[in-house]
């Protein structure tokens, strides 16, 4: 048997003495702070593990947050659309009475009063705020004093109302991966009827130019039109982002990538209304005669005429007087000027007159003799088409305009908008676009001037635009019925997504407490045992320590 030496029978009662010191240090850190692990030295494993649960937590407490903060600008969109609600059939009320017969000039000035004061609370409801920042506005408002603007008459009565934000969803997290708008859209709320936009007739009719007779729309790419240039780009369409080649896309090709998107607005195309020269039966100043039958039913006083000659260029007038010959089946067409050259002319085209729709797939199969048409994009739910056309070159101040500007929807007369780089919104249609649909300011407006003696274009009476008015207001009102709903979806998202938060919220502290909370009753008897077992390890320690060089004699 070995001998033990007198060093070694005094180092090893000093490391156990310090070894449970140490022991008892910890279990009274973990007494005091209530946790079983303070520092990475205590469990690397489970440190890792703790620190993961951590992060799980502020991603929670995030989530939670941005819960409270969508349901509050939800909510407050919600109560709004409630006051809008109420003022739209308060309104309806008001036209449902004006369209009387028996009511004096009298009853219809205070209805009127009523109405205008009615647009100017709608134009503030509009332009709510929430925390600084508008309710119905997107994500572009930073700038803007007001979403809604107004253009004025001398009698500072609302005569037009223009939404300034843009079409873009707050979007806000609410879990792993999911994400919820927190804003509703002014120009999809406020809005009565659909909403159409018609390009220019020049960029994709077959018989566009005398140079380029055999361009086929259906089969040619873009690039083979004479007014498109080569080159890839996009344009911004409600949300989302269109991209075209055109070196390789047809007009349809475009048309038909839109209507796969599955957004709220579809493209299509629609036959141009009017006639060839050859059938002009006579020209002359600002006198077009026609034959009736080659004048469509629904052309007024007002509306637009496009005159095409044979270069291409082309003459936007208005028709002043329709004067019909029934003895030789004629009309004559007076227009607001005179044509610039009436020996030159190739067609005659009624921009504002409605001719027959036809899908992309329809638009295939049409006979280029005796069919000319327009690119045409149609929301398919009441609302604001939101259109941004992109440059194709943003690096250079000169450079070409986007293909919504070449299809004659936006850009005024075909020029780029400033600044180059892009088309801003609200878009500037072009002046051979034709526009169509209303927004419930729109019909307000119309409605208190009818009753002002000034009923709008589009119908022939006073009587014609108080029905009119009820039927779009009514429109108007189930539209934001609909938003509301959505509202009320989404806040009911909220909740559910709340409910599994803080679930998510308790198992992950569960988790943390059974990683970090000290057992303080087990905590406490191992304690004690250690100071048991450190008071007897002293007395043996002061044992040995006693001992002299007599022992070892």
């Amino acid at each position: 048997m070995g001998r033990v030496s007198f060093i070694t029978q005094f180092e090893q009662p000093k490391r156990n003495l310090m070894s449970n010191t140490n022991d008892i240090q910890q279990t009274m850190e973990q007494i005091s702070t209530g946790k079983q692990i303070s520092r990475p030295s205590d469990s690397p494993p489970d440190m890792v593990r703790l620190f993961e649960h951590h992060n799980e937590q502020g991603r929670i407490g995030q989530y939670k947050d941005n819960i409270t903060s969508a349901r509050n600008e939800l909510e407050t969109a919600e109560g709004s659309l409630g006051e809008v609600t109420n003022l739209l059939q308060r309104v309806r009320e008001l036209s449902v009475q004006a369209a009387n017969d028996s009511l004096s000039d009298r009853d219809r000035e205070l209805i009127s009063a009523e109405v205008d004061e009615r647009i100017e609370e709608l134009v503030d409801v509009a332009n709510n705020r929430l925390a600084g920042q508008f309710l119905f506005g997107g994500t572009e408002t930073e700038d803007l004093d007001q979403l809604f603007t107004v253009e004025r008459d001398g009698q500072d009565q609302i005569q037009e109302v223009q939404f300034n934000g843009d079409f873009n969803p707050t979007n806000k997290q609410i879990g792993d991966g999911e994400f919820i708008p927190s804003n509703l859209i002014g120009s999809e709320i406020f809005q009565a009827t659909n909403e159409s936009a018609r390009g220019d007739f020049e960029t994709v009719a077959f018989d566009t130019d005398p140079d380029v007779d055999e361009y086929d729309f259906a089969e040619d790419p873009l690039k083979d039109h004479n007014n498109i240039p080569k080159s890839k780009g996009y344009f911004q369409l409600n949300d989302r982002q269109v991209y075209y080649d055109t070196n390789e896309d047809t007009i349809i090709d475009v048309a038909e990538r839109i209507n796969d998107m599955g957004i709220t607005v579809e493209s299509m195309f629609e036959e141009v209304r009017g006639v060839h020269e050859d059938d002009v039966v006579d020209l002359e100043d600002n006198e077009i005669t026609i034959a009736q039958d080659d004048l469509p039913v629904d052309v007024e006083v007002g509306d637009r005429i496009r005159i095409k000659d044979d270069d291409g260029d082309q003459q936007i007038l208005r028709i002043e007087e329709l004067e019909f010959d029934d003895d030789e089946d004629e009309v004559t067409i007076r227009l607001d000027d005179d044509v610039d050259d009436p020996d030159d002319v190739q067609s005659v085209q009624f921009i504002d007159s409605a001719g027959i729709e036809h899908s992309p797939t329809e638009a295939r199969e049409l006979d280029e003799d005796n069919h000319d048409v327009q690119f045409k994009l149609k929301s398919r739910t009441p609302h604001e088409i939101y259109l941004r056309d992109f440059d194709r070159n943003p690096a250079n101040g000169d450079g070409e305009q986007g293909l919504l500007n070449d299809l004659g929807i936006i850009g005024q007369n075909g020029e780029p908008p400033e600044p180059r780089e892009r088309q801003n919104y609200p878009v500037e249609y072009h002046d051979g676009a034709f526009r169509e649909g209303k927004s419930i300011f729109d019909t307000l407006i119309d409605f208190r001037n009818t009753l002002q003696g000034e009923p709008p274009a589009d119908v022939e009476n006073e009587a014609e635009g108080f029905q009119q008015s009820i039927e779009e207001i009514q429109l108007g009102v189930e539209n934001i019925l609909v938003h509301r709903s959505i509202a009320g979806a989404r806040v009911n998202r909220l909740d559910s997504a709340e409910n599994r938060i803080e679930d998510r919220e308790l198992h992950t502290q569960e988790l943390i407490s059974q990683l970090e909370d000290a057992d303080l009753a087990e905590v406490i008897t191992e304690h004690e045992r250690l100071r048991t077992v450190q008071e007897a390890s002293l007395q043996m320690s002061s044992n040995i320590m006693q001992l002299s060089l007599a022992n070892f004699i």
